[in-house]
Formats: structure tokens, C-alpha cells, sequence
């Protein structure tokens, strides 16, 4: 699969594994048509005003979680919003509920879909069971699937920060129905430090004893807080103080996570 990394990354990332949606396609295309001004309609004999974009869009930001797109046009400082089919333009602000933002421009909108801010999402991450190492002060969030070996890789590379950060693992089931069995079964682990041992270190999740009540609540709160903060393939993983996120295993990851304190 093509490596993809979100925009708001200085470093590369590599091997991310998820889905390519048709919505995706629609979207791109959306994008393409708005920016060569074929999606605007022309001006009516009613005097109807041109489409404000026929100015130009000069640059476009995805807005996660939803098929909206903030675009910056020439000769304006207004804030646009494009629909993902190109059709409907909204000119206006937005707030950023989770950081508790007003967003009047095209820049601090930008901003604001470069950063999930944790906190924004009120309780919800007490109820997510994930699995945790380290004990730095920090937070670096992970989401993963048991069976991606480039998620399993970059959790290995993180091992050698337990020291400065608190490594919280947040396994879901990407990779289809056998993925849906490890992950249950270390969520339901007697065990809690063997299930640890096969989210840490590798260990054959299959010798986990599992407790006979356990329900799977928690994973189902983690796949729809991965769909909630726009998640599309793992591994995902997010400096929780700073709010930076990145899709897919950076190249350099000291240096990712040192540019988010």
C-alpha cells in the first residue's frame, strides 16, 4: 500500500495501513473542479453574485471527521468551507468545541485540523481500557491493529521512550475478523500484565487466560472514538500534550516526538 502521511507532519511516515473510501476519490475530484473554478456556477440574468471562489482557491484544508473542506481563496481573508462534492460553499467561522476555539480564519482553522486536543472529548478516554507502558509524564497515544506489522514495529521503537512518556495503546480490529479475536482477547486478559507482554513485546496473545464475563464495550468505544477524530488507518498515533497526530511510523521518531513538547 502507498505510504500516506497527514499533512500536518514535518517527518515521513511510512506503511500506514486502512481503506481507500470512493469517498476519497469524490472528494479529490471535488477538490480538483473547485480549484480550477469549473464547480461555480455562472453569474444568472437575475443578478445572482458569481460564486465567491471563481477568485481562486489558493490552498485547501481537509476538515477530519466529515466530508467539508476549508478553503483560503485570493483577495480574501473570509473563511470558506467547500462541500466534499464541490457544490455548496459556506463562507463564515467555525469553533473548535474540543480545544475551545473560535476559528475566524483560513490559518487558525488549518491549525486546528492539525491538533487533536484530548481533552476536548470530555470522559470518553476513560472508558477506551487501553493497554499502558512506561512512565514518563506524557502522554503518546497509539492506535493499532494486532495483526499490522508496521504498528507492531513502531510500538517496539517506542519502548525506548518508557522513560520520558506514558505509551498508551488503543487495539482495534482494521485488519478484519482475526484481528477482532487478538484484540478481544487481550482486552479480556486475566491477566493484565501478560496482556501487557503481547502489546509490548510481541508475546503470542493466543496463551492469554480470558476472563469468562468479559464483554467487548471498551472496543466498541474505541472504534467509534477512532471514527470520531477521523481516523481512516493505523497506526495513528498522537503526542497527547501538543495534540500533533500522525498517521502512519515517522522516520525519525525522536525527533517527531520531541517537536510536540
Amino acid at each position: 500500500m502507498t505510504p500516506r502521511a497527514q499533512q500536518n507532519t514535518t517527518v515521513a511516515a511510512r506503511n500506514w495501513v486502512g481503506p481507500a473510501p470512493a469517498a476519497l476519490l469524490v472528494a479529490t475530484l471535488a477538490a480538483s473542479l473547485v480549484s480550477l473554478g469549473l464547480a461555480a456556477p455562472p453569474a444568472t440574468a437575475g443578478g445572482l453574485a458569481a460564486s465567491p471562489l471563481l477568485g481562486g482557491v489558493e490552498e485547501m484544508a481537509v476538515v477530519p471527521g466529515g466530508p467539508w473542506r476549508a478553503a483560503r481563496v485570493a483577495g480574501s481573508d473570509a473563511l470558506y468551507f467547500v462541500s466534499g462534492n464541490g457544490r455548496w460553499v459556506v463562507k463564515g467561522e467555525a469553533y473548535d468545541l474540543w480545544g475551545g476555539e473560535r476559528l475566524s480564519d483560513f490559518e487558525a482553522m488549518r491549525a486546528s485540523t492539525r491538533s487533536i486536543r484530548l481533552t476536548g472529548l470530555g470522559p470518553i478516554w476513560n472508558d477506551l481500557a487501553p493497554v499502558s507502558f512506561g512512565d514518563g509524564a506524557e502522554d503518546v497515544i497509539v492506535f493499532s491493529d494486532p495483526r499490522c506489522p508496521t504498528c507492531e514495529a513502531l510500538i517496539h521503537r517506542l519502548r525506548s521512550f518508557e522513560d520520558r512518556y506514558r505509551i498508551v495503546v488503543l487495539q482495534i480490529p482494521i485488519l478484519g475478523e482475526a484481528s477482532g479475536r487478538i484484540v478481544k482477547t487481550v482486552h479480556c486478559a486475566q491477566d493484565a500484565d501478560a496482556a501487557r507482554a503481547v502489546v509490548r513485546d510481541g508475546a503470542p496473545a493466543a496463551k492469554l487466560a480470558v476472563r469468562p464475563d468479559c464483554d467487548g464495550e471498551a472496543i466498541l468505544r474505541r472504534i467509534a472514538t477512532a471514527q470520531l477524530i477521523g481516523l481512516q488507518g493505523v497506526p495513528f498515533m498522537i503526542h497527547a500534550p501538543s495534540g500533533r497526530f500522525i498517521e502512519g511510523e515517522p522516520d525519525d521518531l525522536a525527533a517527531w516526538l520531541e517537536a510536540g513538547r
